[in-house]
C-alpha cells in the first residue's frame, strides 16, 4: 500500500497484492476488493494464471476516512480495516 498526500485534507491510495516470499506468481482467482466502511464493494480485481501481482485502481480519500480491504481465495476470506 502506498499513500501519497495530494492536498491538506486528501490523500491518494494505491493497493497492490504480491505473492508470498519465494513464490513467483499469485494463485489463480485470488481476489482483492476495496469496500466501504459498511461493506459495499467499490472495486475488485482478480488474479489470472501467471500474475506476479494485482492492484486496485488508485483511489482518493479524506484524512480520517475509513475503508476495508478484503482478500478472498476460494472459500477463505480475510478483511482488514484501515484509516487514512
Amino acid at each position: 500500500m502506498a499513500i501519497t498526500p495530494e492536498t491538506e485534507q486528501k490523500v491518494g491510495v494505491l493497493v497492490q497484492l504480491h505473492p508470498a516470499n519465494g513464490e513467483t506468481y499469485l494463485p489463480t482467482n485470488f481476489q482483492l476488493s476495496l469496500l466501504t466502511e459498511t461493506g459495499e464493494i467499490l472495486q475488485t480485481v482478480q488474479s489470472r494464471s501467471q500474475d506476479n501481482y494485482i492492484q486496485l485502481k488508485r483511489f482518493r480519500g479524506l484524512v480520517g476516512e475509513r475503508f476495508n480491504l478484503q482478500l478472498r481465495l476460494g472459500s477463505t476470506s480475510i478483511k482488514e480495516s484501515f484509516t487514512i
